[in-house]
């Protein structure tokens, strides 16, 4: 599997002497990003109550118990104190700033390497337009702009105005190209190891939603594979994954408990039917309409890889939790919705990158085939509803349009 056989970054490490192409990928993510990031921490969204925590540490002490998704509140103090005379929600805008040009940053490293065959300016503008639509792209709600419902009842990939959840993105993906070496590499690296169980313990803190999803897949997977007489990395999966997401859940799982927050209940449909009680399996079919034609069209190529094994398992996992449990105590906010945002992120990314690698030789040569036409087609309607959650994102009226 290419990118993902020898470390996440490997074979991609020569990009890193090409300055000038992160340097034009970042600039572009903060010029897309820094207006709709800036309205929604003066928009009353989600960022001013975690923006509200961070400045309560800062007056109040370090508190006996933290909040479980403390990585935010943290990192927002710290750039806040390095930072001499700046307050609290500028530290909270720069930090968002940071992780949204680390992911354009990654997506790119990903991307990059699979463009061979095209001339060095074609293989930038390429690899840059490809990124940049992976990270506006949405569901497909033209069919519900009139009146506006860009995304309520669909699983969108993106959103702006939860920054933990934005925060836990890098975490995320750099995990799933980890997890994806546990069945593609069998090598003990004890550095690798190490650099895993860090970025599965920091995500976690982050936000445990992708967390929570990539535990059970990789279970399911790895039991598969073993029953196969396939081969499994076992110390990366349980000590890089598995021991740290284990200790960090559990610890989140005692705080919330001890705050009488933890519990859930099975409630098929409930959260998902309060927000938009019509089309439910449309618009999921709409919010993940790229995945699944690719799976289809190239299926059996599909199926025999790894990345799109992880990717799919982890959907299914993600949109169990999303539509099939709710929260005890106030069902409507609807937290368990992150794992299926999160778990369509990742599926996305994979998916793009896999049907690049089916067709990297027909695109050297400028040939097309009727499922890459087709598969491009519908990543392009995925964009423009992308695109319109952004724009509606940058308004003082940003809750109306969703």
């Amino acid at each position: 599997m290419t990118n993902l056989t020898s470390g996440p970054f490997k074979s991609s490490s020569r990009l890193f002497r090409m300055p000038f192409g992160l340097a034009l990928v970042s600039v572009f993510a903060l010029i897309i990003f820094a207006p709709v990031i800036l309205n929604m921490v003066n928009a009353g969204s989600d960022y001013s109550a975690h923006l509200f925590s961070a400045e309560s540490w800062v007056k109040e002490g370090f508190p006996d118990r933290p909040r479980p998704q403390f990585l935010f509140h943290a990192l927002v103090i710290l750039l806040y104190r390095l930072m001499p005379g700046a307050s609290i929600p500028y530290a909270g805008l720069l930090l968002a700033l940071i992780y949204y040009i680390v992911l354009t940053v990654i997506i790119f490293v990903l991307v990059y390497p699979l463009f061979t065959g095209f001339s060095a300016f074609l293989r930038l503008i390429s690899s840059l337009i490809l990124t940049l639509i992976l990270m506006l792209v949405g569901p497909i709600s033209i069919i519900t702009f009139s009146p506006p419902n860009l995304y309520f009842g669909y699983v969108p990939s993106h959103v702006y105005h939860n920054p933990t959840v934005a925060l836990l993105k890098p975490f995320a993906l750099i995990l799933f190209l980890y997890a994806c070496q546990v069945f593609t590499s069998v090598r003990r690296s004890h550095v690798t190891v190490v650099l895993c169980a860090l970025v599965s313990a920091f995500g976690t803190m982050a936000k445990p939603s992708y967390a929570i999803v990539i535990i059970p897949a990789l279970g399911l997977l790895a039991i598969f594979n073993w029953w196969r007489g396939k081969p499994v990395n076992w110390l990366l999966l349980t000590a890089g994954i598995a021991l740290p997401i284990a200790i960090v859940l559990i610890w989140q799982n005692r705080y919330y408990h001890d705050a009488n927050m933890g519990s859930f209940i099975f409630a098929p449909l409930q959260v998902m039917a309060y927000y938009s009680p019509d089309n439910l399996l449309l618009k999921l079919l709409l919010s993940i309409a790229f995945p699944l034609a690719v799976l289809i069209l190239y299926y059996r190529q599909a199926v025999n890889e790894v990345s799109m094994q992880i990717g799919w398992l982890g959907l299914l996992v993600g949109l169990s939790y999303t539509y099939l449990l709710a929260e005890a105590n106030d069902w409507t906010d609807g937290n368990f919705w992150w794992s299926g945002q999160i778990a369509v992120f990742i599926l996305f990314v994979t998916s793009t990158l896999f049907l690049i690698r089916q067709n990297k030789s027909l695109l050297a040569q400028k040939r097309f085939t009727p499922a890459f036409i087709f598969c491009n087609l519908l990543l392009l309607l995925h964009l423009v509803g992308g695109v319109a959650l952004y724009i509606s994102s940058l308004g003082s009226n940003w809750r109306l349009m969703r």
